[in-house]
């Protein structure tokens, strides 16, 4: 798991070797649909789905999504409740298409809601541009903007360039309530505005209010690549989901849920409440001592004991401060901005009111069984360098940022 960090390493010095700017290709709009069937209570139920088809068209393809970078596809709606989300797709879930181009594929969700994806260019010269996100595979927050007056959809490859699929005048809108807004046949072409965040908030008090969701992040401080123990908010610290008893890991070549454990009794009953999808390494050990860095990598202590600090000093106010949960939620994700300046080539891909913000991966408190492995014995990991996620051994060592 820790080859994502040397990705974005990678790409972070292509990047500034490149320049990275991007180039604006306009694509004719066919159909933009947005849908909420029970709105307020079916978010499982919504579904985007977007196309831009342009037959004779002088347009090529820049860039390939099946580098490092992966692609990003953002939804915007214009009307009363003008609004917009975007979707990271990442490198793994692409291949080449037949014709030019590419097609992505990903029909259970484990990478986000997109399901299928497609960038193509054929024989004849239609370029096409087709996207359907599904609710049930991952969060939609996009919802009909009842009414709108239009729509885009904008497709970046992070190291190719931006194709722009405009719904403005003269698009014939089909459908336009709370549960459906549809939005066909773009009579000319044009660019996208490329969408702000305006949902956060710097409260003032060393947080961060998002007012999308309701949920209050931690501000980090520091950033002189220097942890500081004595500085819980410090963003270079880094800690072990778990320790392992007396240093020890593993039994045999597996790593071995049962040597988990927390430092002390506090710790351990902070993560058998809060934790998710598991409660491995929830403990203290029976016999010996709990070494939270055992292998050495510069872990503090581990997530829960820094929790247990943290609310301890009532942070801003407030005791009741947990880790993201990424079992259903993805609430890591809800604070990408997957159109800040190099997002796909360095720790830049969130918005800059929430710097400093680390490279690398950020805990979560779910815990998750990769293949082979023994039940639990990893959790959730998502990285804010190309908006991956993924699962890392909880006696490794990363970044951590709280919330309530």
């Amino acid at each position: 798991m820790g080859t994502l960090s040397r990705v974005s390493l990678i790409t972070t010095l292509i990047a500034l070797a490149t320049g990275l700017a991007y180039a604006d290709q306009a694509i004719l709009g066919q159909q933009e649909l947005v849908r909420d069937p029970k709105p307020g209570v079916g978010a499982t139920k919504r579904q985007l789905v977007g196309q831009g088809l342009e037959k004779g068209s002088p347009n090529t393809i820049v860039g390939n999504p099946r580098h490092g970078g992966g692609a990003v596809i953002t939804f915007v709606v214009n009307g009363v409740t003008s609004s917009h989300q975007a979707f990271f797709l990442p490198a793994t879930h692409w291949s080449a298409a037949r014709t030019t181009g590419f097609i992505y594929k990903d029909a259970t969700g484990t990478a986000g809601p997109v399901k299928v994806a497609q960038i193509t260019k054929s024989a004849s010269g239609t370029f096409q541009i087709k996207v359907t996100v599904v609710g049930k595979n991952g969060s939609i927050y996009l919802v009909p903007p009842n009414p709108g007056t239009g729509g885009c959809i904008l497709f970046t490859i992070p190291d190719g360039d931006r194709y722009h699929v405009l719904f403005g005048s003269g698009s014939v809108i089909k459908r336009n309530d709370a549960k459906r807004f549809l939005i066909k046949d773009a009579t000319t072409e044009g660019l996208c505005p490329i969408p702000t965040t305006p949902c956060f908030t710097d409260t003032g008090d060393g947080t961060i209010h998002d007012t999308c969701t309701g949920l209050q992040w931690e501000q980090k401080d520091g950033s002189d690549s220097t942890p500081n123990a004595s500085d819980v908010h410090d963003v270079d610290n880094r800690y072990s989901w778990a320790g392992c008893c007396d240093g020890v890991c593993r039994t045999g070549i597996d790593y071995d849920p049962g040597r988990f454990c927390q430092p002390n009794a506090e710790a351990a009953a902070t993560c058998g409440a809060l934790s998710d999808g598991g409660t491995q390494g929830c403990n203290t050990c029976t016999t010996g001592t709990c070494t939270v860095d055992p292998y050495g990598l510069g872990a503090i202590t581990t997530v829960w004991d820094w929790l247990n600090q943290v609310n301890a000093g009532n942070f801003a106010g407030h005791s009741d401060w947990r880790l993201p949960s990424e079992t259903g939620g993805n609430e890591l994700k809800t604070i990408l901005d997957m159109h800040a300046p190099g997002c796909g080539f360095g720790p830049s891909c969130v918005d800059a009111i929430f710097f400093p913000t680390a490279g690398g991966l950020y805990w979560s408190a779910s815990s998750i069984s990769p293949e082979g492995s023994n039940s639990g014995s990893a959790a959730y990991v998502f990285t804010f360098g190309n908006g991956e996620g993924g699962g890392a051994y909880k006696p490794e060592v990363h970044h951590i940022r709280a919330v309530r």
